[in-house]
C-alpha cells in the first residue's frame, strides 16, 4: 500500500476543518472545535467592560501614568486560585481595579492608588427573614470604614448539600455602609427563587470605592466560611 506524506512545516492557517499550528515539537494538524460563546447578558456586560478599560490603558493614558501602574503592581501580590503567590502586570492591576469600580458604577480612577487597602470585616451573619422574602437583612462585626461599600454577590434556591463556586454567586450590587453594621439586600428579580427546605448564599465583602479594591469575603449561610 501506497504511503502518502504531506509537508506541512511551513503552513500555519485553517483549511476547511483542519487547523495547522506550530508547537514546541513541531508542526501540528488539529480538528477545529466549534466555537462556544456564552449569550448570558451579564456575562456580555462583563466583557464590554473589561473592552472599554482595556482600551482606555492604550488611548487615554499616559506614560508616566501606565508607568505609576506598573509601579504600583509591582509591590503588590495576590494569591492565585491553587494558594500560590502571583503578581500581577500593571495592565492587569489597572484592569482589575477598574473593573470592580465600574461594576459598582463608580468612577473610574487613570492614576496608580496611592494604596491598595482595604477593610477587612471578620464576622457577619444573615438577619432574620422569611421564606419568599425578596430582601433580607445582613449584619457585620466592624462598621464600615469612609469611602467603604459593601459588596454584595446572591445566590438563592440552592438544594442542601449541593456546593456551590464563589466567583460565580451574581453580582447583586453595593450597598453605602459608612459607619454601619448592618444593611438590607434586595435580591435582584432573576435570584428571587427562595423555596423552603433549599438554602441560600450570599458573599458579602467591603469595597473601596476610592482605589476599586475589594476586600476579603464573608460566605453566609447555614456555615458562613472566609474565601479570598
Amino acid at each position: 500500500m501506497a504511503k502518502i506524506k504531506f509537508l506541512i512545516a511551513d503552513v500555519i492557517g485553517k483549511v476547511g476543518g483542519l487547523v495547522f499550528q506550530r508547537g514546541g515539537s513541531g508542526p501540528i494538524l488539529r480538528s477545529k472545535g466549534a466555537q462556544i460563546r456564552s449569550k448570558s447578558p451579564g456575562q456580555s456586560m462583563q466583557r464590554s467592560r473589561f473592552a472599554s478599560v482595556s482600551r482606555r490603558w492604550g488611548s487615554v493614558l499616559s506614560d508616566a501614568q501606565r508607568a505609576g501602574w506598573r509601579a504600583l503592581a509591582a509591590t503588590h501580590t495576590i494569591t492565585d486560585v491553587f494558594g500560590d503567590p502571583m503578581q500581577l502586570s500593571g495592565y492587569a492591576l489597572f484592569c482589575q481595579l477598574n473593573n470592580n469600580l465600574l461594576t459598582a458604577a463608580q468612577s473610574l480612577i487613570d492614576d496608580a492608588p496611592v494604596n491598595l487597602y482595604c477593610q477587612s470585616i471578620t464576622e457577619a451573619d444573615f438577619g432574620t427573614h422569611d421564606v419568599g422574602e425578596v430582601t433580607f437583612d445582613v449584619e457585620w462585626s466592624e462598621p464600615l470604614e469612609a469611602d467603604h461599600h459593601l459588596w454584595i454577590q446572591c445566590q438563592t434556591a440552592v438544594p442542601p448539600g449541593k456546593e456551590y463556586v464563589a466567583d460565580e454567586l451574581p453580582f447583586s450590587g453595593t450597598k453605602p455602609g459608612a459607619g454601619l453594621t448592618v444593611a438590607t439586600v434586595d435580591v435582584p428579580p432573576d435570584q428571587r427563587a427562595l423555596i423552603e427546605g433549599l438554602r441560600d448564599w450570599c458573599v458579602i465583602r467591603p469595597f473601596n470605592t476610592v482605589n476599586g479594591v475589594k476586600g476579603v469575603g464573608l460566605v453566609l449561610s447555614g456555615f458562613p466560611a472566609v474565601i479570598p
